[in-house]
């Protein structure tokens, strides 16, 4: 696997920032493929999927104010039960990152948790589609959705 030219191995983490859980899961036709060939490496245990539970809660929040419950039980049941998803919680530790990472890049908040938790969570790879964030300095590789390759 390759995103902007690096080889993941088997085993990787990747950090799946919200947008790319929403692309997938109300049909962004642009990026259809790869995301369906991406989920399947990490439901094989290829690769292990890393996200926060702050992205349930932006995954959630337009199903909800639109009342798809179709959709919110779609989104409950991934993120109890795909295999291979890690999803951590907002703790102490990450909080304190997160404030560090808004102090010094000046991001907004929901952004600076995703990095903070890819972050302890030791992720290789954070995947989103927000151009903004490739300007924050981290310990693993961030990719633009519009690179990334499988």
């Amino acid at each position: 696997m390759v995103k902007n030219g690096v080889s993941l191995k088997k085993g990787a983490k990747v950090f799946l920032d919200s947008m790319i859980f929403i692309y997938k899961f109300e049909s962004e036709i642009k990026y259809g493929a790869i995301l369906e060939k991406l989920f399947a490496k990490i439901e094989s245990g290829y690769f292990t999927g890393l996200t926060s539970t702050l992205t349930i809660a932006e995954c959630l929040t337009k199903p909800k104010k639109e009342g798809s419950l179709a959709l919110i039980a779609k989104y409950i049941a991934l993120f109890r039960n795909f295999p291979n998803l890690e999803i951590y919680p907002l703790t102490f530790a990450i909080a304190e990152r997160t404030a560090g990472i808004r102090a010094e890049w000046n991001l907004k908040t929901p952004d600076a948790i995703q990095l903070a938790t890819a972050t302890e969570a030791k992720a290789n790879i954070f995947l989103t589609h927000d151009l903004a964030l490739s300007k924050y300095k981290h310990s693993y590789e961030l990719s633009n959705l519009d690179h990334f390759k499988i």
